[in-house]
């Protein structure tokens, strides 16, 4: 009996890696460029503070998916050079509405004085800015990770 498991061990497939698997260089640079925001520290708290004057250009202390979006690219050609900075924004664009998603439903949904059906929960606020950008950080991971065991495909099948 223990030689047929041997046997039927030794016929299992596995994976073969010619060289480190990891997260990709474009990931570790796209988190990198947030890296300073993440953290939970007076450095984080005043860094945010700063960066969310540029997300919140009309200082209503609420930002839309459009804003966000805009500010990600911003930040990455601050951060990576215009070419760099854009390839990366465009490479994880997927991760942001996923990211925006969850992050606006951490403060508690007000009303929109002046909106009609609009309320806090379909913006992002201040309060949820730092969880913004750990999940714009969470996806890009998850988005690289995925790529990387789909083998770098277009993400349909062959067929």
């Amino acid at each position: 009996r223990k030689a047929k498991m041997s046997e039927q061990a030794r016929d299992v497939p596995r994976l073969q890696h010619e060289e480190p698997v990891g997260p990709t260089d474009d990931v570790s640079e796209f988190v990198a460029s947030f890296s300073d925001l993440e953290v939970e520290s007076p450095e984080g708290r005043e860094a945010r503070e700063r960066e969310w004057l540029g997300v919140d250009a009309n200082g209503n202390d609420l930002v839309s998916l459009a804003e966000v979006d805009r500010w990600i690219q911003h930040r990455l050609i601050s951060k990576c050079k215009k070419k760099n900075g854009d390839r990366l924004w465009l490479l994880f664009r997927p991760c942001y509405i996923k990211a925006f998603n969850k992050a606006r439903d951490v403060a508690p949904d007000e009303a929109i004085s002046g909106a009609m059906t609009a309320t806090t929960d379909d913006y992002i606020s201040k309060r949820e800015f730092r969880l913004l950008v750990v999940y714009l950080c969470l996806y890009a991971r998850m988005l690289d990770a995925f790529v990387m065991i789909d083998g770098g495909s277009a993400g349909v099948d062959a067929n």
